[in-house]
């Protein structure tokens, strides 16, 4: 699929998900709460510092307007580590359901959170 630049950085898709969404996108869909739906969890690299690819959460998900987009995660937060892992194995175990989420601002962090009211 190629790969994707945010905020001067490139990332690399892998195999997959959608379109990666852009940041404008992303933070349209965090400012407004949005919840879209996780219909994926996936592993990659990422190029944010081209010498030093980082591992990588991608996650795959379906915006409120039905788009299939994908956005990734650098990984070794363990707490967002441990949370993509549940929900990598959530879906693993029923991937006829997907898993809502809102995307959320956590310090200088983007991170995900489960729907107000949810």
């Amino acid at each position: 699929m190629g790969e994707f630049n945010w905020s001067g950085e490139t990332y690399t898709e892998g195999e997959g998900g959608g379109e990666f969404i852009s940041e404008d996108e992303f933070d349209k869909l965090r400012v407004l709460d949005a919840t879209v739906y996780v219909t994926g969890v996936r592993e990659g690299i990422s190029n944010y510092e081209p010498t030093k690819p980082k591992e990588q959460w991608l996650l795959d998900f379906v915006t409120p307007e039905g788009e299939d987009k994908t956005k990734g995660y650098i990984k070794g937060n363990a707490e967002r580590d441990a949370r993509f892992q549940r929900i990598k194995n959530t879906l693993a175990s029923d991937p006829s359901e997907p898993i809502a989420i809102s995307f959320v601002k956590v310090g200088r962090r983007n991170d995900i959170a489960a729907p107000k009211g949810e």
